[in-house]
């Protein structure tokens, strides 16, 4: 087994990155644990839709990116306090681990540590009724990416404040959401436990199933190689955001004293149809101007400035700038990206 301490390298895209690329370029001489600590980041899964699991205003207030990985599973928190491992395989399709088995050394490792660990059935990590540790997993031919978080110092409070969606939204996806259940520290469960003790459990917990390896820090060719992969795709819109699931959002509330409705449909992060109801003399209005500014557009973006050709155009008309206004509020949230 290779060890791979990604030490002082902790910038959520670029780690993302490099872990992608190490499995992607992983020999016939693994299998590799990686260990790495992100800076402050929402991490979202691969067939996730952002608004669903966050909100946009929160994390821009918390100045924290939202990244999404290569692998499904549910929206994790990271900050310094998170340790995050990665169990890279070379597998046979026909006799291909579970997460199940590949993940038992992490158990291993906090029983070790005198932690009551079990593994629930989403393959999750729980002490007694905690959750610990989030996991999930990327297979393609012949490999296996099996990954995950564990909270050992955490700043739980802003964990729960960053993976709560706007609850007014009124959006809904084709998505895989989240499913939350209690948290808790490693560090209160077992006080005095350190990031370099769970390190070391983990290490010896591989290990004895995958054979001892000394540590290594990432080549400087493998790093160059991840700086190129994160520009190209995990400090992009297109990844992460534009990889969303088709979604649909519906909101109503009083214009200009009339009840309206509306209720647009994003394909991967673009608006493509806008449907507006309200009362007979503004529903044509309502739905060419809504039309007009939105269709076309990214999910997130807001409407187009007051000074744009698409939007200066209609102001003019009665009415206009107050629906315009009221749209406005109505919409999601640009999301802060890496």
């Amino acid at each position: 087994m290779r060890y791979i301490d990604f030490g002082s390298t902790n910038n959520p895209a670029l780690n993302l990155a490099l872990e992608e690329h190490l499995y992607l370029d992983l020999a016939a001489d693994g299998p590799m644990l990686l260990c790495y600590v992100n800076t402050g980041a929402v991490v979202i899964g691969r067939n996730q839709l952002p608004w669903s699991e966050v909100s946009a205003g929160r994390l821009a207030r918390e100045r924290l990116p939202l990244v999404r990985r290569v692998s499904g599973g549910g929206a994790v928190y990271h900050d310094p306090g998170n340790l995050n491992f990665s169990l890279l395989l070379q597998t046979d399709a026909a006799g291909r681990p579970g997460a199940a088995t590949i993940l038992q050394p992490v158990v291993a490792a906090l029983r070790s540590l005198g932690l009551p660990a079990r593994l629930s059935e989403r393959h999750a990590v729980f002490v007694d009724r905690y959750k610990v540790s989030g996991t999930a997993q990327y297979m393609t031919a012949g490999k296996t990416m099996t990954h995950g978080t564990l909270l050992v110092d955490a700043e739980l409070d802003r964990l729960e404040r960053c993976l709560e969606p706007d609850p007014v939204l009124g959006i809904n996806s084709r998505g895989r959401p989240s499913v939350h259940s209690p948290v808790a520290n490693l560090s209160r469960l077992r006080p005095g436990l350190t990031r370099d003790d769970l390190v070391g459990a983990l290490r010896r917990a591989f290990a004895d199933v995958y054979g001892p390896a000394t540590r290594e820090a990432p080549r400087s060719e493998d790093l160059a190689a991840a700086r190129r992969l994160a520009a190209a795709k995990y400090r992009t819109w297109r990844w992460n955001v534009g990889r969303s699931p088709q979604c649909t959002l519906e909101r109503e509330g009083s214009c200009q004293g009339e009840l309206c409705r509306f209720r647009l449909h994003a394909v991967r992060g673009v608006i493509r149809t806008v449907e507006v109801d309200g009362p007979g003399r503004r529903r044509g209005q309502w739905q060419r101007w809504a039309s007009q500014w939105l269709v076309g557009r990214r999910l997130g973006a807001g409407l187009p400035g007051v000074e744009s050709h698409a939007v200066g155009g209609f102001l003019a008309e009665s009415g206009a700038r107050d629906f315009y206004r009221w749209l406005e509020r109505r919409l999601p949230g640009p999301l802060p990206l890496p």
